[in-house]
């Protein structure tokens, strides 16, 4: 019994080998193309942020008044800062390729 815990206790701890030039070209190859996908998910996003923004900006400038106003100006200033904190996330990523 003792004999058989040795043995899987040192097969639990006994190191694994590196991985191949192939595996490990397969792993970066796929990693590559995650952050190519999400960098494509990201510039999407920061266009129909812009878009948003022209859109509400064009509404601003159309003559609201009152409550409507506020609540643009709100949208706006929301919209801006999403913007900002997608442009930050997409630099990252381009900073890492």
């Amino acid at each position: 019994m003792l004999r058989g815990l040795r043995s899987r206790v040192a097969r639990a701890f006994t190191e694994k080998p590196p991985p191949t030039p192939e595996q490990a070209h397969l792993v970066t190859a796929k990693s590559q193309q995650e952050r190519a996908g999400t960098i494509g998910d990201l510039s999407s996003e920061i266009r129909r942020l812009q878009q948003e923004i022209k859109d509400v900006s064009d509404a601003l400038a159309s003559g609201l008044t009152g409550d409507a106003r506020t609540a643009h100006e709100g949208t706006l200033a929301s919209l801006h800062r999403q913007l900002d904190e997608t442009q930050r996330d997409l630099a990252k990523l381009q900073a890492r390729i």
